[in-house]
Parts: structure tokens; sequence; C-alpha cells
């Protein structure tokens, strides 16, 4: 019986070291990017929004983690991560890619939001069969928008963020993305509205489309619509005809 307990009494440490979150700057292309990594099973990636940090996906993190094995990182030019003096959204997605390399990933979930969905999308164009699914949210096609932006009350990083996002096409290639797809879009985004989203959706081989009531560009910003995009995620992600 004493045997048993300290067996067991082991088996509760390690599992709490398991499901512990781990942060730790990993050297990817070049650049140290800021990883948060917790929970055990199919792998998932969370990409956030220009100007964001990891931290803003945290809801979705945390929601997840107790199925999935997470991963949330600091894309370079934000958070934690280092600020190089010029990028592009291609390196972005090469990190991505290159991250998957870096943890031995297989067939990873990955949910973008915003710059995260152009950077989710322009990976999985690049190396078709990489993901098992992608959900795109408050997502576009091209970056044709950026190009008016005004840079006066910008820092240095801030405008190198934007020049990295101006004028990137990820409609040309769009029809190499087979994995089956979730892009939702909020109800009163004004930053990348309805239309921009069904875009992408109508464009992709295998996609799904929702709209989120009420919702602005951050969807799952506020606690009701939060619920539905979550629930959302949850069916499209159990859907095995996918």
């Amino acid at each position: 019986m004493k045997t048993f307990l300290i067996a067991l009494m082991f088996c509760v440490m390690f599992a709490g070291i398991a499901s512990a979150d781990s942060e730790e700057l990993v050297k990817i292309n070049g650049v140290n990017l800021s990883v948060l990594e917790a929970g055990e099973g199919q792998p998932m990636i969370l990409i956030h929004g220009r100007g964001y940090s990891k931290e803003y996906m945290n809801s979705l993190f945390d929601y997840y983690k107790g199925r999935y094995h997470v991963f949330n990182y600091d894309t370079r030019g934000h958070g934690k991560s280092d600020k190089p003096k010029s990028f592009t959204l291609d390196d972005d997605a090469e990190d991505l890619v290159s991250l998957i390399a870096h943890y031995n990933l297989k067939s990873p979930v990955v949910i973008g939001f915003s710059m995260g969905s152009y950077i989710t999308l322009k990976a999985a164009e690049k190396h078709p069969g990489i993901f098992s699914k992608i959900i795109l949210i408050g997502t576009r096609g091209k970056g044709d928008r950026y190009a008016d932006e005004d840079v006066s009350s910008m820092n240095e990083n801030e405008i190198t963020i934007l020049k990295s996002l101006i004028g990137f096409d990820n409609m040309k290639n769009i029809k190499n993305v087979k994995v089956p797809a979730l892009v939702i879009t909020g109800e009163l985004d004004s930053v990348n509205p309805v239309p921009e989203g069904k875009k992408v959706a109508d464009a992709l081989p295998n996609a799904k489309f929702e709209v989120i009531p009420n919702a602005k560009h951050v969807a799952f910003m506020n606690a009701p619509e939060r619920k539905l995009v979550f629930s959302l995620i949850d069916e499209f992600l159990k859907d095995t005809s996918k």
C-alpha cells in the first residue's frame, strides 16, 4: 500500500509539472521568439494580431491548454521577441514553420487572429499539408489597406511591422490550401469587414465561414461573443468529416 501511495504521489507531481505553463526564448531563423507552452495532446498554435502580444490570446490559451498541447508566441517585432529592423510577412510565415520543426510538432491546429491569420494562411500556402486545420479570425486576403496608414505617431518598430504587411497577397496561391479552414469575422469588424473575410472563405477550397453577431474586430474580446467563437471552434475541431 505504501509503495502504491508513493508511486501515486510521483504521478501527481509529474502530471502537475507537465501541465504547467512554460515560457522560453527560442532562436528561430536568427530571431529570438518568446514562446508560452502548456498542456498535452494534439498541438495547437496561437498567433496574435499586429501591435499585440501573445497575452492577447490568453483566453484561447487558457481555454484549450487542458485538452491540447498549446503554443502561444510573440511574433517577431512584438512582445518579448526580437525586433529586427526589417522583415516581411513571408519571414513571419517561415518563423511559424520553423517553430513547428523546432518542437517537432505533427499536424498542428493553428488559430490566427488578424495579422496572425495572414501569417497562418501564408504558411499554409507555402507549405501545403503542414497543418491539420486552421482557424482564421478577423482576416483579409490582401494588404492593400495598410498602405494608407498615417505613420506620423508610430515608433520605428511599429513602422517596421506596418511595412511587413503593405501589399501582401494571400489570394494568388490560396487554392494551394486544401486543409480544412474555419473563417470567423465579427459582424461589426471595421478593420477587416465581413466581405473581406468572406472573400477568403469563398476562395479557400475547404472552408466554413461564420459571422459573430455584435462582435468587432477582436471577435473573442467580450464574454458573450467569446462563448460563441469558442463553441464554433470546438465544433470545427470535433468534426472528423473535415
